[in-house]
């Protein structure tokens, strides 16, 4: 959620909700789980169910449309689609790997695995990884 407070349509300080904002459903102005936002009014704001209560993503094309004040008292939520630190930061170290293994000759030796390929595979890899880790810091 955006961290700046601007008056809801109510006249209460609140977060203002923006597109791709996460929230949390908590089982009384919403069902419970994950919810993004993909429209929003001045009097209402429309959301997109992208995860159920235990996290797992979703993809049903569930809508809800809450009033400006119901958003306000939900709980912000992360991203289901971020990337995790696994998939991000580990592929950058595997690819780094991959291409400090190019110059280990006895390996390339052993193996038959061509320098070059593994050179442009490592370099492939982390390229990857460093996009995913650009997308996921918004």
């Amino acid at each position: 959620m955006t961290d700046d407070a601007r008056t809801d349509a109510g006249g209460a300080d609140a977060p203002a909700p923006a597109p791709y904002d996460h929230v949390r459903g908590d089982g009384d102005a919403l069902a419970e789980g994950t919810y993004r936002v993909v429209g929003v009014g001045p009097e209402a704001v429309t959301l997109l169910r992208v995860a159920d209560p235990a996290g797992r993503r979703v993809n049903a094309g569930e809508l809800a449309v809450v009033s400006r004040p119901a958003y306000a008292s939900l709980e912000p939520a992360g991203n289901p689609d971020e990337a995790g630190l696994l998939t991000t930061w580990g592929l950058v170290a595997f690819g780094v790997v991959l291409f400090a293994a190019a110059t280990f000759e006895p390996l390339t030796a052993a193996t038959g695995l061509s320098e070059t390929a593994l050179s442009a595979a490592g370099v492939a890899v982390v390229v990857v990884g460093l996009v995913r880790v650009l997308r996921t810091r918004r």
